[in-house]
């Protein structure tokens, strides 16, 4: 008689790389940072606009003592900190999100950062390259 011999169990579903869910993480903070660079663009703009509108009640001279103006200015003086802010952490968040993206492992061993000083007569700086 025959031996009947049990199927072999199907394999598990495979988990998600590990390189999928940092480069989602990479993403959403790479996002964020988009995100508050066009915040910071906007109060930019809208501080840029709040002092041209507030010259326009400065006389000649120069002298700003309108209250309009005074209020304008401070309403410019908001948005331009406003747009520091958003800048800042845009920037700040954008570069951490390229960071997460290329540093996540990934079955690919062709990936790499590479960072090298660039000095010249008169300057200085890193240059940044890689593949992914």
């Amino acid at each position: 008689m025959p031996q009947e011999t049990e199927p072999a169990p199907n394999p598990p579903p495979d988990a998600p790389p590990e390189s999928k869910k940092n480069h989602t993480l990479a993403f959403i903070v790479g996002g964020v940072g988009i995100v508050g660079i066009g915040v910071g663009s906007y109060f930019g703009l809208r501080a840029m606009a709040k002092n041209e509108d507030s010259e326009a009640f400065c006389n000649e001279d120069n002298v700003c003592d309108d209250p309009q103006a005074v209020e304008l200015t401070e309403e410019a003086k908001d948005a331009a900190l406003i747009s520091t802010i958003g800048f800042a952490a845009g920037g700040a968040a954008l570069a951490a999100g390229i960071v997460l993206f290329v540093t996540a492992p990934g079955g690919n061993e062709s990936n790499a950062l590479r960072i090298s000083p660039r000095i010249a007569r008169n300057s200085g700086g890193l240059t940044v390259g890689g593949s992914f």
